[in-house]
């Protein structure tokens, strides 16, 4: 199995086994979600750290999801385009995002994980020289 395969299987069941999640984090990982306008917006350093941040992400939403689209691998990197949404926990609205995640390894534990809200950006970080689209 690939890294993007089982990071893949490990993502898109972190609510239901949060613990097979984790334990594919480097225990100096850092969660790098700079790039979005949450409230929870920044840095977060060692496993410890992403598992509070997770808890009470998680605790905002009474439902949460979320799918990968595509995914890329190179040398060190995984790149997913995700998309993920659920319901506020109090209001019950709808959220939806469309994020591109970078994923990088040392060995076979996740190290760095950056979001960005641009496709091109995450693939530019990850060393992937993004498709051009000619108008």
């Amino acid at each position: 199995m690939t890294r993007a395969e089982l990071l893949r299987q490990r993502v898109v069941n972190a609510t239901e086994e949060p613990e097979a999640f984790y334990d594919m984090l480097a225990p100096d990982v850092e969660w790098d979600i700079t790039d979005t306008v949450s409230p929870m917006a920044g840095v977060y350093h060692g496993r410890d750290t992403v598992r509070e941040w997770w808890r009470r992400w998680m605790g905002a939403f009474s439902d949460w999801r979320s799918e990968v689209e595509t995914a890329f691998e190179k040398d060190d990197k995984v790149v997913f385009f995700t998309r993920e949404h659920g319901h506020g926990r109090g209001s019950g609205l709808p959220v939806e995002m469309k994020r591109a995640n970078v994923w990088t390894f040392r060995g076979d534990k996740v190290v760095r994980f950056k979001s960005f809200s641009s496709r091109e950006a995450a693939l530019r970080d990850a060393g992937i020289e993004p498709p051009r689209i000619d108008e």
